[in-house]
């Protein structure tokens, strides 16, 4: 099978880019002037040099580099019957980086302790995070799994580790955001937004809003959006798009189907 390799920079997202890579069995060295965070889709393993050693990652792993360094893929060992590869990776801006150390009390100079890491959470956090720019998810999503990304990543990998959680916070500050989803379920709502109404951090946010209502706060904004296109629909409206914030046709029946099993259209009719 020929190889596949796409580029993309998510507008929504300004600081990011993405590369998908499928059937790769080319050897690959790179200067590298943002954080790099490969996750390996399928692969026998690899071994690459980093900072003049030589490492090993296999299939589910992922590969971590630092503004200013080269990485040099050597010769993929595994079965014979495995001799390409598919992995996508996330190049992060550095001040991207700083600002979330920042934030979540880390050193905004920060230095990953390690090259390489075996999390089935952060892996399924940046698989997830480059499903969600392919399939143009809402803006708050968008930045919601960015968010947890970096979360889940820089605490483990950096020098001092995270310091202590804040509290749990009041429930209250959560019901606040919960009441702002609903009072603007049809605009692009920001995380930073959210942070702002819930008087917390972005990168606990999420976390927190989903322990206490079972949704994220990108989910529970579909799951309104979806509700009122259903009010609107027994109105009267066959596709409410606009009126129920969708972006387009093709986005209300996708998430109506799978939240309520059925089209907006086997909906109108069963009414």
């Amino acid at each position: 099978m020929a190889e596949e390799i796409s580029f993309s920079r998510p507008p929504k997202l300004p600081g990011v880019e993405l590369l998908s890579v499928k059937n790769n069995r080319r050897c690959w060295r790179w200067f590298h002037e943002t954080y790099s965070i490969c996750t390996l889709l399928r692969i026998g393993g690899t071994r690459w040099t980093y900072r003049g050693r030589i490492h090993e990652a296999g299939q589910g792993g992922l590969m971590m580099l630092e503004p200013g360094e080269v990485h040099n893929t050597l010769k993929t060992w595994g079965s014979p019957s495995n001799d390409s590869n598919d992995f996508l990776v996330s190049f992060i801006a550095p001040s991207l980086i700083r600002k979330a150390a920042e934030e979540m009390g880390l050193s905004p100079e920060l230095h990953m302790r390690f090259p390489e890491m075996s999390s089935p959470k952060v892996f399924q956090a940046f698989v997830g995070m480059h499903e969600a720019m392919k399939r143009e998810a809402t803006l708050l999503e968008q930045q919601s799994r960015l968010a947890s990304c970096l979360r889940l990543l820089l605490g483990p990998l950096s020098e001092k580790g995270f310091l202590p959680e804040p509290s749990p916070p009041h429930p209250r500050a959560l019901q606040r955001v919960r009441d702002y989803i609903i009072s603007h379920f049809a605009e692009k709502i920001e995380l930073n937004d959210l942070s702002v109404v819930a008087g917390i951090s972005r990168f606990y946010l999420v976390r927190a809003f989903k322990n206490v209502f079972g949704l994220t706060p990108h989910a529970f904004q579909i799951q309104v959006r979806v509700e009122r296109a259903r009010v609107l629909i027994l109105q009267g409206n066959p596709l409410p798009v606009m009126e129920a914030g969708f972006s387009d046709q093709s986005h209300l029946i996708r998430h109506f189907k799978r939240i309520l099993g059925v089209t907006p259209g086997h909906y109108a009719r069963s009414r």
